[in-house]
């Protein structure tokens, strides 16, 4: 699966006047503290909400970013780095692993990183497709989740079986499993498949039949995992 290069150069990046981030006038953003002038009016009050939420969210692709530069650029020196800062390496991994299934001029500037993040693990082409749906639709990241696991026709196809499971894990194993399933084609669910096969096969007893997967929705991580940083998928299992 394509992913995004270890850094864009600077003088690539050409950001237009809505991309570009920064609170207007008087308003001051300290370390703890956001300070405001008493009579700031109502619609700059309003803006400064609206560029709160931009922060918030670019922080993420940031972070994926400047991880992805540093594994690239040092890599014999970028876990250390990590480590005397108060970021959460897990956290940035995931965020990281994100920002290498976008590069930035496929990433949508009117979507957030949890959007991008429902799709990361499907194809490079489904990607975009549904980002494009989310974008003109003005869907919410819980809507698009919702019309991914939707079936368009809404019934099931004949021999199949539906589940929906849940993994408590630790993040570096979440972040293992994609690792391991992008060396395979990208697909966690797929990949979960076969590894469950292969631990079926070797099994005593009649063989069963090898299930094949199509991802329709989320197999979601929980426990000591960041829930906010992760993708989500689910499976369709088939016998074949």
């Amino acid at each position: 699966m394509p992913e995004s290069p270890a850094a864009t150069p600077i003088d690539q990046c050409k950001p237009s006047a809505r991309d570009r981030l920064g609170f207007d006038g008087p308003v001051r953003a300290l370390r703890t503290t956001l300070l405001m002038p008493e009579n700031l009016p109502l619609s700059a009050w309003l803006r400064v909400g609206k560029q709160l939420g931009s922060f918030t969210n670019s922080s993420a692709w940031w972070a994926g970013d400047w991880l992805v530069y540093g594994d690239h650029t040092y890599p014999d020196r970028y876990r250390d780095a990590v480590e005397r800062t108060s970021l959460d390496y897990q956290t940035l991994r995931n965020y990281a692993w994100v920002a290498r299934k976008f590069a930035p001029q496929r990433r949508r500037s009117e979507l957030s990183f949890q959007h991008h993040q429902e799709v990361a693990a499907l194809p490079p082409d489904e990607q975009d497709a549904w980002l494009d749906r989310a974008v003109e639709a003005q869907w919410s990241k819980a809507e698009l989740r919702r019309q991914i696991r939707r079936k368009p026709d809404g019934e099931e196809p004949p021999g199949v079986f539906r589940t929906r499971l849940q993994f408590e894990l630790a993040g570096h194993q979440w972040v293992r499993w994609q690792e391991a399933a992008d060396l395979d084609g990208g697909d966690v669910v797929k990949w979960l498949v076969k590894v469950a096969d292969r631990a079926a096969v070797a099994l005593p007893g009649p063989a069963a039949p090898v299930a094949s997967v199509s991802p329709v929705g989320p197999v979601t991580p929980v426990g000591s995992v960041d829930a906010g940083a992760l993708p989500s998928q689910e499976g369709v299992l088939s016998p074949v």
